[in-house]
């Protein structure tokens, strides 16, 4: 048993490198890296014209970096605050710019992943890839309108739907296994549809699952290490950057090693889908066999009663005529 795993681990690493992915990861990690500061800029832009405030705002992407990095992502939020509303355009174009490149490059990664070649329109690629920019910025949003008003919200649903509170309580309690069902959820749909390539959501949910964990796994030790480390306080705040690049960088490639574990486990993924499905249909076959099989002992009972007692019958038809 440990000899085959350690077999397939050899060849599965083998063949991951021959996938280029650390390039790809590299690639996407710094566009979205140059995205983040127009991101911001967007935001902050926007958030006047909402109920959510700047601490709000530094609440929220400060609950997503790394722990090293809040106090600069809290004096790039007020900086950006402060300044943002006249260079809306530009940071508008600078962000779907530098966010579609990373998208871009994603894509090349999960195609070369799949082992598929992009056939699609260079326009076609560019409007998927701001399509995705903008989604992420309405994601961004609504999650800061949920933190301030999430709340809220709850207490009006108790309110009116008090059955609603043992739920609640449980996802409280479990909140993150909620996080990581998002997770899940957003990674299939990634490894889904992103790549130039039909494929089926079933089939991404193992990869999904180990990106999820090990993302979220990974960032909590990233936090942990860089938290208890010398590095920082030795070279000071310069390496901040460097600490969310190499963040970036490991989050990028974890997803990328989540779609290759969906390529490489595809056989047998398919497999173990087509036996339950085998399985699925042989109930429902066996089911309607069964049902048959009642059908036709009502039937021979019915009839076996008429044989029994034919006078009875024939009277009945007689009162019936």
């Amino acid at each position: 048993m440990l000899r085959t795993i350690i077999s397939i681990w050899r060849d599965f690493s083998s063949q991951m490198k021959k996938q280029n992915i650390s390039a790809y990861a590299s690639s996407t990690a710094f566009f979205l890296f140059l995205s983040v500061i127009p991101m911001l800029m967007v935001v902050c832009a926007v958030i006047p014209y909402t109920p959510v405030t700047e601490q709000n705002l530094v609440t929220a992407l400060t609950d997503v970096t790394p722990d090293i990095a809040d106090a600069m992502v809290e004096s790039l939020v007020v900086d950006v605050y402060k300044s943002s509303v006249g260079i809306l355009p530009v940071a508008l174009i600078a962000m779907v710019w530098s966010a579609a490149k990373g998208v871009m490059a994603l894509m090349r990664g999960l195609n070369a992943v799949n082992g598929v070649d992009e056939k699609r329109n260079y326009f076609v690629i560019r409007f998927i890839a701001s399509f995705y920019t903008l989604i992420m910025l309405v994601v961004l949003i609504l999650s800061l309108f949920f933190m301030v008003f999430g709340n809220q919200l709850v207490d009006i649903a108790l309110h009116r739907i008090p059955q609603l509170q043992m739920f609640v309580s449980l996802l409280m309690n479990f909140r993150f296994l909620f996080v990581w069902a998002v997770l899940i959820l957003l990674f299939g749909l990634i490894y889904t549809y992103i790549p130039d390539t039909k494929l089926k959501f079933t089939e991404q949910v193992p990869g999904a699952c180990f990106a999820a964990v090990v993302w979220s796994v990974f960032s909590w030790g990233f936090s942990m290490y860089v938290s208890y480390g010398n590095g920082y306080s030795i070279y000071g705040s310069l390496t901040i950057i460097v600490i969310i690049m190499l963040w970036m960088y490991f989050c990028m490639y974890i997803i990328l090693i989540g779609a290759y574990l969906n390529r490489y486990f595809r056989p047998v993924n398919r497999v173990l889908v087509n036996h339950a499905s085998s399985k699925s249909e042989l109930a429902r076959e066996n089911r309607r066999r069964i049902r048959e099989i009642k059908k036709i002992q009502r039937r021979k009972k019915h009839y076996t009663e008429i044989d029994r007692d034919p006078k009875g019958q024939d009277e009945n038809l007689t009162d019936r005529n």
